[in-house]
């Protein structure tokens, strides 16, 4: 039986190895895949250790507490990025992990985002009708 389970296994082992060789492209996107959960995790780890304001939380925070809350309010800069924060402290409430979760979550995709772009740049060739943007 044990010997059994061992043939299966190491045939389960060969074909991966295989297509882990003959498929470059498997292995980018897995490596990127790793650094995707290592961004996470780095991102997440301790993030509300912090119980004070740190640079703009100060101001932004509050200024998504105020949508929430309804109350009217000057500001400058346009409402995404405290809209984005507004639905962090609904979910999480008014602490650092509601008002930072999600500014960890778009930290996070960066890199990923970027390998992304790189690859089809990449991958797309030097032809003058590849080179627009729109045909990306």
């Amino acid at each position: 039986m044990m010997e059994r389970w061992s043939k299966h296994l190491r045939c389960i082992y060969l074909s991966i190895q295989q297509s882990w060789q003959t498929h470059p492209q498997l292995q980018f996107w897995l490596h990127v895949a790793g650094m995707g959960i290592v961004t996470l995790l780095a991102h997440f780890w301790r993030l509300d250790a912090l119980n004070e304001f740190v640079f703009d939380e100060a101001y932004y925070p509050k200024f998504a507490l105020d949508y929430l809350q309804g109350n009217p309010l000057f500001d400058a800069h346009p409402p995404l990025g405290k809209y984005i924060i507004a639905l962090g402290i609904q979910l999480f409430g008014y602490n650092p992990f509601g008002y930072r979760f999600f500014n960890a979550i778009a930290g996070s995709l960066i890199p990923v985002i970027t390998c992304a772009l790189a690859y089809q740049l990449s991958t797309k060739g030097l032809h003058p009708r590849d080179s627009s943007p729109t045909t990306w």
